[in-house]
């Protein structure tokens, strides 16, 4: 594997050990409302209670459906021998239990959202049972030539889920939904469960969210990290971003305005935005 030049054309001053260390979301909220930023670091008591919003919710739903159902199927597939082992059955009955089981505990924990939760469980588990479909077609063909165990592993699952990783020097942290082994690199993926976008439009907040991603991943593993991904189960769809140096250059330099700001001291001014937490009591009087 290539180690990264971790420099890679900034200035020393891009690496030294930040005053705050900012979420790669955080990056993601300033550029739709810097305020909402400002007071959830400095002033959290500020915030009023977030709405509670539908939409996140079956989000969070389904990000908790897949994280669970990779950490069932690894064990299955790392000991497969043969190809007549992988059952179909067995894994459409692990798809509907694991989709079960987060509908009872999101049910539990929202009641009032019952009706939509139910029909969200509808809509995962027959998105999860077409990827789990294809999942086995690709272990079929793989085992076929000659894969198994580790190697066959991370050709057909993220290598991780839910993945931490924060850096000092850096100034940056989060939670990387899935990292995915490619071509002897390692490629961060963003699950994208809200708004529909036609196929290939990424907005900029992701591509900074994903930037953050690829540098920290970086720092953690000590390889060049220049691809990212974003996929869109709604519409089946995976989304390569190139990490080139105009985004990573764009992502230090929004962490630089955070940090400028907050050391300022000074509140910016209401978004005006009534979907924003931070703002929309200013929004709405």
């Amino acid at each position: 594997m290539k180690k990264p030049n971790l420099l890679r054309g900034y200035s020393k001053e891009s690496f030294t050990r930040a005053p705050f260390i900012l979420s790669a979301s955080d990056l993601r909220k300033f550029l739709q409302c810097p305020r909402s930023v400002y007071l959830k670091i400095l002033k959290p008591s500020a915030l009023p209670p977030p709405e509670p919003r539908v939409p996140l919710l079956l989000g969070t739903f389904e990000h908790k459906c897949r994280e669970i159902l990779v950490k069932e199927l690894k064990p299955i597939y790392l000991i497969l021998q043969s190809t007549s082992e992988i059952d179909p059955v067995r894994t459409q009955h692990i798809v509907s239990t694991v989709v079960e089981r987060v509908k009872n505990e999101t049910v539990r924990k929202s009641p009032s959202f019952i009706e939509e939760i139910n029909d969200a469980a509808i809509a995962v588990l027959t998105r999860l049972l077409k990827e789990e479909a294809d999942r086995m077609q690709k272990a079929q063909r793989l085992m076929d030539g000659g894969l198994r165990g580790v190697e066959l592993v991370e050709n057909i699952l993220p290598i991780s889920e839910e993945h931490w990783v924060e850096s000092r020097q850096l100034g940056l942290k989060g939670f990387i939904d899935q990292v995915w082994k490619l071509g002897g690199g390692i490629v961060p993926l963003d699950i994208k469960t809200g708004t529909i976008r036609p196929a290939g439009q990424v907005d900029e907040e992701t591509r900074v969210q994903l930037t953050s991603y690829a540098l920290l991943m970086e720092h953690e593993r000590r390889i060049e990290c220049d691809l990212g991904m974003v996929y869109y189960p709604h519409l089946s769809t995976t989304v390569p971003i190139n990490i080139d140096q105009t985004l990573r250059e764009k992502t230090l330099g929004i962490r630089d305005q955070i940090g400028a700001m907050l050391k300022s001291g000074r509140e910016p001014e209401p978004c005006m935005n009534p979907y924003c937490d931070a703002c929309r009591q200013e929004a709405l009087t």
